[in-house]
């Protein structure tokens, strides 16, 4: 499979983990399925059916030089949604998973200075609340009126919104692992969820 291959597939996952999403608890267990699909399609060795926890063990210890953002992107994402993965599978995956964010999303690990922080779990908690802090920073968007005269009043508002540097890291999260495939467009959405946990805050 060709690294253009595999990117599309991811992005068809993703296509799919949102819809999921949208179903609320219903939808649960199919977005589990899906993130671990996200994780895995793009492993050199085929993932089969390894666990979750697993999956994140592998792509921690992927020896790449090829951009897992989009991956890591995502289950950022999915630390911040209470319900999707259980306590046992959090206890098992806080290491690596300050493994990949570390290696994969440096720009917004160096926002959350996480190198003040000695403990692994201590990380992985903080790094749980990253997502809850961009969406409330993003929340101006979402209470905006259909009204073209408030959208300019608001313009100075919402570019410091767009100019906050959590704001910007997750953006080019998103979009960086597509960039260099010019028919790839990345979009920043506001996720759907089960359930949510906030923290990132010291």
């Amino acid at each position: 499979m060709s690294e253009q291959a595999g990117r599309d597939d991811v992005e068809r996952s993703v296509a799919l983990f949102e819809a999921h999403l949208g179903r609320g608890t219903e939808g649960a267990t199919d977005a589990r399925k899906t993130l671990w699909s996200i994780l895995t399609l793009r492993l050199p060795h085929q993932a089969g059916r390894s666990s979750f926890a697993d999956a994140v063990q592998q792509l921690a210890s992927e020896n790449t030089r090829d951009e897992r953002a989009l991956e890591a992107t995502y289950l950022l994402r999915a630390l911040d949604i209470q319900g999707l993965l259980n306590s046992t599978v959090h206890s098992e995956i806080e290491r690596h998973v300050v493994a990949i964010m570390e290696r994969d999303l440096p720009a917004l690990v160096a926002l959350c200075d996480l190198a003040k922080h000695r403990q692994t779990f201590e990380k992985y908690e903080k790094l749980r609340g990253v997502n809850r802090l961009v969406e409330d920073k993003l929340s101006a968007f979402t209470t905006l009126p259909p009204d073209v005269d408030a959208i300019v009043s608001a313009r100075q508002m919402l570019t410091r919104t767009l100019n906050d540097a959590f704001v910007k890291a997750a953006i080019h999260c998103r979009r960086c692992d597509t960039a260099r495939n010019s028919s790839s467009k990345g979009r920043v959405r506001r996720p759907a969820s089960l359930s949510r946990r906030s923290r990132c805050q010291d």
